[in-house]
């Protein structure tokens, strides 16, 4: 079975817009097949109507640790990004050359930034989560504080998941945000 944290398909036109997200995907027993903490599939049924995707301030973390390859992100069509809407994320996996799939083509991080032209701001980069087991994805440990977490501003994302307001010039890259400056 395939483990997505987030699969975005093609079945139309449109942008899919994914700011300050936090998306774990832990170890699955058993699991032999790839799996991806963000996962832009494809429609061959609609090869030229697919949906474009704007990514920013977001963790895709992967930490599944079976046979098959494991990424942060993968993205099969790579016609449909543009380089300025996929930057500030942070992606993490269990090993570093398969960070990211673009393609077919499995990529460590400098990698992917180099041929996609995405994310020169963006980090690989550990993070720790209260209780990712339980969903529980609010920052502790050594991500409190951590620069690498430092996001960019977005307007129309000015408070937390929890109702927390979001620092004006450096928020916490993730869904949660934290007193403690980035």
């Amino acid at each position: 079975v395939q483990l997505n944290g987030i699969l975005i398909g093609g079945t139309g036109g449109g942008t899919h817009v994914l700011y300050h997200n936090s998306v774990n995907v832990e170890n699955a027993t058993g699991n032999t097949v790839s799996s991806y903490a963000l996962h832009r599939g494809h429609n061959s049924l609609t090869a030229g109507i697919k949906p474009s995707i704007v990514l920013k301030n977001n963790i895709f973390k992967n930490t599944v640790s079976s046979a098959g390859n494991h990424f942060a992100i993968g993205i099969e069509d790579t016609s449909t990004i543009n380089s300025g809407a996929v930057d500030y994320n942070v992606y993490s996996s269990n090993n570093p050359a398969t960070v990211a799939q673009y393609g077919t083509v499995s990529y460590s991080l400098p990698t992917w930034v180099t041929r996609t032209t995405y994310d020169a701001n963006s980090k690989n980069q550990i993070v720790n989560y209260l209780n990712p087991s339980e969903a529980n994805l609010h920052l502790t440990g050594s991500s409190i504080g951590d620069l690498n977490l430092a996001g960019t501003p977005i307007a129309t994302v000015p408070v937390d998941i929890d109702g927390d307001t979001r620092d004006a010039f450096k928020p916490y890259i993730g869904a949660d945000e934290n007193t403690s400056f980035p």
